[in-house]
C-alpha cells in the first residue's frame, strides 16, 4: 500500500510539473467579472481576433457553460469556408454541465500550448476551485465593466476579491479595466472616473454601445475584420489600445515586481484619497 501511494504521489508530482511547464509556454489572459452581461465574451472573442490579425496564434478557452465563445467559433468556421481570408480560431469548451467537472475535450487540449490563450470566464460567481486555478495560471486580467451604478458596485466587489486573494497577493500581475457598452454622457463618465480614482488599476479603453458588435458576433468576426464603416473604424481604434496594453505587459519593464499591489477598492485609504481629490478639484 505504501509503495502504491508513493508511486501515485510521484505520478501526481510529475503531472503537476508538466502542467506548470506547459502553462509557462503560453500567455494566459483572463477576461473576467462576476457581473453578468458585462460583455466578457465580446471582449474575449474580439481580443482573440485582434491578436490573430497581428499574426499570433490564439486559442479560446470557454469556461461559461452557455458556450457563447464556442458558438462564435462555429460561426467563424462557417465564415472561413466562405471567405479564405478569415482564419478559423480554435475554441475549447472547458466546463461540463456538472459543477466542477471539466469536459473531455478540455482534458485533451488544455496542455496544448499556443502563444496566447484567451479565457472567457464563467458568468456569475466563479466556484472557488475554478477561481484558484484561473488566478494561478493567468498572466494578466482584463475586467470588462459598464458604467451604471449597479455594475460599478458589482465590479468593485469582484476586484476586492481578486486583489485580496492569496494567489494574487503572492504574485501580483497586471489588471486592466475595460469600460464596455459606453453610452457617453457626463453622468456615466463621472461615475466611472470616480470609480477609477479609488483604485490603482488602469482603464485600458472605452468600447461604445454599438450594434456592430452583435453584427460581428453573428458573423463569427471581430471588429478588426468589419470593414471601413465609421463605427468599425472608431471601435478598432479602441481595440488598438487594448492590444497595445496587452503587448506592453510583456515588456521587460512591466515584468518587474510592482512597488505595491493595486489599491483594494473600498479601502479606507482609497476612499479618503478619492474624497480629497474631489474636494481639492
Amino acid at each position: 500500500m505504501t509503495s502504491l501511494r508513493a508511486a501515485w504521489e510521484l505520478h501526481s508530482s510529475a503531472g503537476k510539473c508538466l502542467e506548470a511547464f506547459l502553462i509557462s509556454m503560453s500567455t494566459h489572459i483572463l477576461v473576467t467579472n462576476s457581473k453578468g452581461g458585462c460583455g466578457k465574451t465580446t471582449v474575449a472573442t474580439n481580443l482573440a481576433v485582434g491578436l490573430q490579425v497581428q499574426g499570433k496564434e490564439v486559442v479560446l478557452w470557454d469556461y461559461d457553460i452557455q458556450g457563447s465563445s464556442i458558438l462564435w467559433s462555429h460561426n467563424r468556421m462557417t465564415a472561413s469556408e466562405e471567405n479564405s481570408q478569415i482564419k478559423p480560431l480554435k475554441a475549447v469548451a472547458c466546463n461540463s454541465s456538472k459543477p466542477g467537472k471539466e469536459t473531455l475535450s478540455f482534458q485533451r487540449y488544455k496542455y496544448e500550448s499556443a502563444p496566447f490563450i484567451i479565457i472567457d470566464a464563467t458568468a456569475g460567481k466563479i466556484p472557488d476551485s475554478e477561481l484558484e486555478r484561473l488566478i494561478r495560471i493567468s498572466d494578466m486580467f482584463i475586467v470588462p465593466a459598464m458604467s451604471s451604478s449597479f455594475d460599478i458596485k458589482a465590479t468593485e466587489r469582484f476586484l476586492t476579491g481578486l486583489l485580496t486573494h492569496r494567489l494574487y497577493r503572492s504574485r501580483p500581475r497586471p489588471v486592466g479595466l475595460l469600460e464596455n457598452r459606453s453610452i457617453g454622457g457626463r453622468d456615466n463618465s463621472d461615475g466611472f472616473l470616480s470609480f477609477l480614482a479609488c483604485i490603482d488599476i488602469p482603464k485600458i479603453a472605452e468600447l461604445k454601445d454599438s450594434p456592430i458588435y452583435q453584427e460581428a458576433a453573428d458573423a463569427g468576426l471581430g471588429i478588426a475584420e468589419m470593414g471601413d464603416t465609421r463605427a468599425a473604424q472608431r471601435e478598432y481604434k479602441s481595440w488598438k489600445q487594448v492590444l497595445a496594453w496587452v503587448e506592453n505587459q510583456g515588456t521587460e519593464e512591466s515584468r518587474k515586481p510592482p512597488r505595491k499591489a493595486p489599491r483594494v477598492p473600498g479601502s479606507a485609504s482609497s476612499s479618503e484619497e478619492a474624497l480629497t481629490k474631489r474636494e481639492t478639484g
